[in-house]
């Protein structure tokens, strides 16, 4: 649990790590133990949902999960301007 809380050097949590790795049990225990870690942003600006959501094949169920304990984070824009839902479009499109 206290690991949850660890920012690396680009201010990334292991939570925005596991949005795009690890199996949505992983991510769920992460947002058990440090719920607050689904609205903090990296040095880039892009919240756990932003990194999810930009990547091809992330399990429904990690963004489901950030989206119950986040739900706001579906309007936030990252730096470019986007909100989640313009990453999932872009990540998804051959």
């Amino acid at each position: 649990p206290e690991g949850a809380t660890k920012e690396a050097s680009d201010g990334s949590l292991p939570l925005h790590r596991a949005c795009t790795l690890a199996p949505p049990e992983i991510v769920r225990a992460l947002l058990e133990a440090y719920p607050e870690g689904a609205t903090k942003r990296t040095g880039a600006g892009d919240l756990p949902l932003h990194r999810a959501c930009g990547r091809r094949r992330v399990p429904l169920q990690v963004v489901r999960a950030l989206l119950d304990v986040y739900p706001k984070g579906a309007t936030k824009e990252d730096r470019t301007g986007w909100i989640p839902l313009h990453l999932a479009c872009k990540s998804r499109v051959p």
